[in-house]
């Protein structure tokens, strides 16, 4: 009884260790990714959107209205009638669009921001110029 059971202990150890010993034969590729792999293809072209900003005004802790920023390649922000539009440049209000237009072309050196808002209740567009002054 002693011997079957030594003989069958044998044979299920060999059962289970011969396929180990063939499968540490039998070489693989390296399974690490090479830096090819990771990359990826470079003629795909990821466009990143930012996204919608939900600007809150309010005060009484009533909702804001969404805000979808435009941007443009060209302002034409005297382009509109001069009666219509209130110009802040650098923070301060400008009524006169002449007057906005000339602080511009006299002190301006390179133009920051460009803000031209939606008409308002009352008829009215208000345009943001934030500049830097010129190098003298």
């Amino acid at each position: 009884m002693k011997s079957y059971v030594l003989i069958v202990c044998v044979l299920l150890a060999a059962i289970l260790y011969v396929p180990k010993a063939n499968a540490q034969k039998s070489k693989k590729g390296d399974s690490f990714p090479t830096y090819e792999q990771i990359r990826g293809d470079r003629r795909e072209i990821f466009d990143h959107v930012a996204p919608v900003q939900v600007v809150d005004q309010n005060v009484a802790g009533e909702t804001g209205k969404l805000h979808v920023p435009v941007t443009l390649r060209r302002f034409d922000a005297f382009g509109y009638p001069p009666d219509s539009t209130i110009y802040y440049l650098n923070g301060r209000k400008i009524k006169s669009q002449k007057a906005a237009e000339a602080e511009l072309r006299e002190k301006a050196g390179n133009v920051e921001r460009v803000s031209i808002g939606e008409v308002d209740k009352k008829g009215m567009r208000v345009i943001e110029i934030d500049y830097e002054l010129k190098k003298q």
